[in-house]
């Protein structure tokens, strides 16, 4: 069963070129680079799929494509993004790059259309929630998009239908104000004593967690364990390199993004090294207490004279 397109490979004069273009203009990241020039592979900003273009040089004297003019051929490729806000930052951006060529309102999608380094046409668009679509579904509509009044209708941050499942914290806002959610902020992250960390605790009656933001390349914890304190960690970005179990045994683990260590009562971990990711040189870890750890409840705050010495691995 096919769930979906995963991604497109162009043929272009100069796959350096559109690697610089998608980097700067749209915000791609590179994952694989033919040390010549011969390929490049690019994961679009919110992506978790390997890559989702390739472009492969065939050399500066290759002719513009004529499909759709004079011959059949791919028309483009659409980019979608999860909120209106962000089609307009897109918008300025590729109007600044002199790529911005139109923009549509589809009814169920709103479209910015741009051509790339060889003219290449793509579409960066936002679709509109599935219940607004109304009868809108089964027409082809092309009408000139005002983002501005799209903006006024639906909101700058309301998701899209295909990011309904985790939506932004602007759009939850907009819903509601509601005393049982945080939201993820940068400025709520609190500095420690221990350079190159920050963190941010929230309690409750049986359990707390603590996010921790941690700059790659800070200095570890030493050997320690929690006596009254089961303790679960799962990696969000970055890497953690570090021992646990056996005391005197010398194994290292590493655990990336998407993985969890779980420390039970009186089992020695840390010794860690923290690697950054490639976007905020930053080791992020969720660390889940049960129950509540005191000494954070009290201070927010690294305590140097606790038994507890390290609040993550």
């Amino acid at each position: 069963m096919i769930t979906g397109m995963n991604h497109a490979v162009l043929y272009v004069r100069d796959a350096r070129r559109h690697q610089k273009f998608y980097e700067d203009v749209l915000g791609f990241s590179t994952v694989i680079d033919h040390p010549e020039g011969a390929f490049v592979f690019l994961r679009a900003p919110a992506s978790t799929n390997h890559h989702d273009l390739a472009c492969f040089t065939i050399g500066e004297g290759a002719q513009p494509s004529t499909a759709g003019r004079q011959q059949v051929g791919l028309y483009h490729v659409a980019w979608e993004v999860p909120t209106l806000a962000d089609l307009e930052a897109y918008r300025q951006k590729l109007s600044e790059a002199g790529s911005l060529i139109g923009a549509s309102d589809h009814g169920a999608n709103k479209s910015l259309y741009a051509k790339d380094p060889d003219g290449i046409e793509f579409e960066v668009m936002w679709l509109v929630p599935a219940d607004e679509w109304g009868d809108e579904q089964h027409e082809a509509i092309v009408r000139p998009l005002d983002i501005g009044a799209e903006v006024a209708r639906f909101g700058s941050h309301l998701a899209s239908t295909s990011h309904k499942v985790a939506p932004t914290a602007g759009a939850m806002r907009e819903i509601a104000d509601n005393q049982y959610c945080h939201f993820f902020e940068d400025d709520e992250f609190v500095e420690t004593s221990r350079p190159g960390f920050r963190h941010r605790i929230i309690t409750g009656e049986q359990l707390q967690l603590c996010f921790w933001r941690i700059k790659g390349g800070a200095e570890g914890s030493f050997l320690h364990r929690h006596d009254e304190h089961e303790q679960l960690g799962i990696i969000m970005r970055g890497a953690l390199d570090f021992r646990i179990g056996d005391p005197d045994d010398p194994t290292r683990t590493v655990l990336g993004a998407g993985d969890v260590y779980l420390a039970p009562k009186t089992v020695d971990h840390g010794d860690s090294v923290f690697i950054g990711d490639d976007e905020y040189d930053e080791c992020w870890i969720l660390d889940v207490f049960a129950p509540p750890r005191a000494d954070l409840q009290a201070t927010n705050s690294y305590n140097q004279s606790s038994n507890n010495k390290e609040v993550t691995a």
